[in-house]
C-alpha cells in the first residue's frame, strides 16, 4: 500500500471478523487510508455515498457467483473492474450480466473479471433472500 492514492474499504457482516480488520489496520498505520464496514454488502451498495464509488471491488469467500456481482456492480463506477477469486475448478461465468452493466474480461486461472460498461438499475442488489430465490444467472 506505498500508493497514497490507494483507499481501501473492507465489507462483512461479521463483526468478530471487522473487529480483527479494524485492529490490523490500526497496527498496521493504515487508519487514513482504510476503513472497515460491518453489514450487509446489499445495504453498503444501496448507500448513496458509496454506489456507483469504487474503481475496482475484490471479492474472496464472498457467496454464490450471481449474488457477488449483483452487489458488487452496484459500486463500481462506470469502467469499474470486479475481480472475484472463484473455486479452483474453472466455470464458465456468463459473457455479460446487462441488467447489472457487466461484461466478462479475460483473467487469470481461479478468478473471474468484470467490467461495468453500462447502468446498474437501482434495485440492484436485491435483498439477500430474493438474490437466492431467483438468481441472475447460474453457473
Amino acid at each position: 500500500m506505498d500508493d497514497p492514492r490507494l483507499e481501501l474499504v473492507l465489507v462483512d457482516a461479521s463483526q468478530k471478523r471487522m473487529s480483527f480488520c479494524a485492529w490490523a489496520i490500526a497496527e498496521l498505520g493504515l487508519g487514513d487510508r482504510a476503513e472497515v464496514w460491518t453489514g450487509r454488502a446489499e445495504s453498503f451498495a444501496h448507500d448513496p455515498t458509496r454506489r456507483g464509488a469504487y474503481d475496482i471491488v475484490v471479492a474472496r469467500g464472498f457467496g454464490p457467483p450471481a449474488i457477488t456481482v449483483e452487489c458488487a456492480a452496484a459500486l463500481l463506477r462506470t469502467d469499474g473492474w470486479c475481480v472475484i477469486s472463484e473455486p479452483p475448478e474453472r466455470r464458465p461465468w456468463p459473457d455479460e450480466v446487462p441488467e447489472l452493466g457487466l461484461v466478462r474480461r479475460d483473467g487469470l486461472d481461479g478468478v473471474a473479471v468484470y467490467v461495468r460498461v453500462g447502468a446498474v438499475e437501482e434495485r440492484f442488489p436485491r435483498p439477500s433472500n430474493l438474490q437466492k430465490r431467483a438468481p441472475l444467472f447460474a453457473l
